[in-house]
């Protein structure tokens, strides 16, 4: 029996304009199709509070250079207690809504660190279902009032390599499984690394395929042609650093000129600074790589579009987008996430991945055949555990 009921769509912990937004807008369109279901976005900031759809759209595109400025004031602030350093992000939140909102900011009164629940603005219900797209926050108290928990791990990073988190996600993370996962009745995992990363945290995941973002038409944004196009964060993330040192390898071993142009595309990922400061510091390896930082997904079909075949560095990725949307393109991939069509490589094995980019350039790669998925096939799958 399908699933019928009002789901809450939780994008608590999701960044404005990154792929889980997208994968949340997505997937929420999809989800309101479906017969029986209501759909709701919505935060927890600490009150369950309903947003707009909006509040998913891209930021400006660029590199967040305020966080070079900062690094040095993060480091002083890791020293302090992680339950202070939540409490003190909670302070900092409210003053800022309250100044957003043009109200009178309310003085702290009580406690900085709040052991009472806070009420729910938004009207859950018991029998309703939380669903959570990032391992942010404690949602444990919705648990206790019957609603139910379901965890869609698109933005999963913090369960696969929490060493690669700023010091605020990685506190949140882990607040996160202490508290939330035990009470999920329900979690969906797109990638077996993340399934297993679940199963060993003491949480069973169904497994199921997700769907390309793109769509048949192209796009009317120029691009880089001739290029081999890296899609994933610039950082450890997405295994910038060993990009670069197979390109690195590639230039150093075959003749002059022969070596195609890389474009790096994506967010700038947390423990980026080493790989932008190589960048900068090497005049992007003479000239031969090229960033493109935040692209649209049009400025991601216009890049696919005038590439040789994509490098997705997805090792720990939650849905694979850039593989999928590789695949949708007609594009040949070689790619960490396991999808019908790509070419599996180790992205971060410097020596191996430019041996196969080596072997591609010399013999033109098999273009894939592979029907992108729905986004209503996706939502479907994604209601049927909750059914069950």
């Amino acid at each position: 029996m399908p699933f019928r009921g009002r789901i809450w769509l939780d994008v608590s912990g999701v960044s404005p304009g990154s792929d889980a937004a997208l994968f949340a807008a997505r997937l929420g369109a999809a989800l309101q199709r479906q017969d029986g279901v209501t759909l709701t976005l919505c935060r927890r900031d600490p009150a369950l509070r309903v947003i707009d759809w909006s509040a998913l759209d891209a930021p400006s595109s660029g590199p967040d250079l305020h966080k070079a400025r900062i690094a040095w004031w993060r480091g002083l602030a890791d020293r302090i207690p992680r339950d202070a350093q939540m409490a003190i992000g909670r302070f900092v939140r409210l003053q800022r809504n309250a100044l957003a909102a043009r109200r009178p900011v309310p003085r702290a009164v009580e406690p900085v660190v709040q052991h009472a629940t806070p009420p729910d603005d938004a009207a859950i219900a018991a029998g309703d279902v939380l669903m959570m797209l990032a391992p942010s926050g404690n949602a444990s108290r919705f648990a206790a009032n019957g609603v139910r928990l379901c965890f869609v791990a698109v933005d999963a990073i913090a369960l696969v390599r929490p060493d690669w988190l700023e010091s605020e996600p990685a506190a949140e993370a882990a607040v996160w499984l202490r508290t939330t996962l035990p009470h999920v009745t329900r979690t969906i995992a797109f990638a077996p690394e993340i399934a297993r990363a679940l199963t060993g945290a003491g949480c069973a995941a169904w497994l199921i395929d997700a769907a390309a973002c793109l769509g048949a038409s192209g796009s009317d944004e120029t691009a880089f042609s001739d290029c081999v196009l890296a899609a994933a964060p610039m950082g450890e993330a997405g295994s910038t650093r060993h990009l670069l040192l197979a390109w690195r390898r590639l230039l150093d071993e075959m003749p002059q000129g022969t070596v195609p142009r890389l474009v790096l595309a994506g967010a700038v990922g947390a423990l980026s600074g080493d790989v932008l400061t190589q960048l900068r510091n090497s005049d992007r390896l003479e000239g031969c790589v090229e960033a493109v930082f935040y692209p649209s997904p049009d400025r991601m079909r216009a890049l696919l579009d005038g590439c040789r075949f994509c490098i997705a560095a997805e090792a720990h990725d939650a849905w694979g987008r850039a593989t999928l949307d590789s695949l949708a393109a007609g594009v040949p991939c070689l790619s960490a996430f396991p999808a019908n069509g790509a070419v599996a490589v180790d992205p971060t094995n410097a020596a191996h991945l430019a041996d196969q980019v080596r072997a591609w350039l010399a013999d033109t790669p098999p273009r894939p055949v592979a029907q992108a998925r729905g986004w209503d096939d996706v939502a479907r799958d994604v209601l049927g555990p909750l059914a069950a």
